[in-house]
């Protein structure tokens, strides 16, 4: 993983990463994400870290409503013309989150973190753990 310069915030590195980045991608979910949703029933989904867009647009087009984040708008706006190119930009909402200070509002049948990995100091077990109310219960097990 590339690693910050000295003094940049984790928002200036990300949109750096992406904006310099191409739309291509692997054009697949994480195999994880893939084994642990297929047999779900379709609910409200939330993508953290979100990147290019392939994890939301499987579950989007495994006919979830999903709300996808990333604390770049670079990636943002791949994923979003990755979405409308693969025509489920309809269930898919995008949205800017520094996760260390903000979350996503609502309720979710399912939260996916497969790449919510980074070079900075951050608290993913606290800020995750203080938003498992978000999550639906009943679609956990």
């Amino acid at each position: 993983m590339m690693q910050p310069t000295a003094g940049q915030s984790p928002q200036d590195f990300w949109e750096g990463l992406y904006r310099g980045a191409g739309r291509q991608t692997r054009g697949q979910p994480s195999a994880m994400l893939e084994r642990f949703a297929t047999d779900r029933t379709p609910g409200r989904a939330l993508d953290l870290g979100c990147a290019k867009g392939d994890d939301a647009i499987w579950l989007a087009q495994q006919d979830w409503d999903v709300v996808a984040v990333d604390i770049a708008q670079a990636a943002l706006d791949i994923a979003a013309a990755n979405a409308a190119e693969s025509g489920v930009s309809d269930r898919i909402s995008f949205a800017r989150h520094d996760l260390a200070m903000s979350f996503p509002d609502g309720r979710f049948d399912l939260i996916s973190a497969m790449f919510l990995q980074t070079p900075f100091d951050f608290p993913k077990r606290q800020s995750l753990r203080r938003h498992l109310t978000s999550l639906h219960l009943a679609a956990c097990c």
